[in-house]
């Protein structure tokens, strides 16, 4: 495969894009789009590490590739894109890949387009288009399990003033005490509408 030069977009705009690196925590992870599969290679201290082929739909925004820490863990996570964004073309379905300090292993799907540590072993994961949602997930048994679900929903781009700021979706066992307000206080930090 031929040599990639050109940095993956982050944050998510949206389209997979061309063949592109990510930098983090001392990887590098390069994507290559190949016949519907995203060919991420994985890279430490220059030496290839290991190579995932995740299977991806073909149409705008799948194949795209960020790095992103979602737990304390030693190793950041990689997430691809393994779908159109959408009508809103904002929010995609990504694989993610974890290492515990070993191999990466599929550890499931997340939908949306901004992710991040939300702290106490919780991922946050926003979705925007038509209103907005967060989701908290946890890592149970090797795998990402919903916790959490909050957000607002807007008429046809509009904000239905009626309606409250946040609502709690849905909310299991290891759910944060206030879902909403965690939400709201972490997607005003990453400068996230609500």
């Amino acid at each position: 495969m031929s040599t990639v030069r050109e940095r993956c977009p982050d944050p998510y705009p949206g389209a997979g894009g061309p063949d592109c690196f990510a930098e983090a925590d001392g990887y590098r992870v390069t994507k290559q789009l190949r016949d519907k599969r995203a060919v991420v290679t994985v890279q430490r201290a220059g030496a290839t590490v290991q190579t995932i082929t995740v299977p991806v739909d073909g149409y705008v925004g799948s194949g795209a590739l960020l790095l992103r820490r979602l737990t304390a863990d030693a190793a950041p996570d990689i997430l691809v894109s393994t779908t159109g964004s959408g009508a809103h073309g904002q929010n995609s379905t990504w694989s993610v890949w974890h290492s515990s300090g070993g191999a990466f292993t599929p550890i499931g799907d997340l939908y949306g387009n901004q992710f991040w540590d939300a702290g106490s072993g919780l991922v946050g994961t926003y979705a925007s288009g038509g209103g907005w949602a967060v989701t908290f997930s946890t890592r149970a048994d090797g795998r990402l399990r919903a916790v959490a679900e909050v957000g607002r929903s807007d008429t046809a781009g509009f904000r239905d003033p009626k309606a409250p700021e946040c609502t709690v979706m849905s909310s299991k066992a290891g759910a944060p005490a206030d879902p909403c307000a965690l939400a709201l206080s972490q997607a005003h930090e990453h400068g996230l509408k609500t």
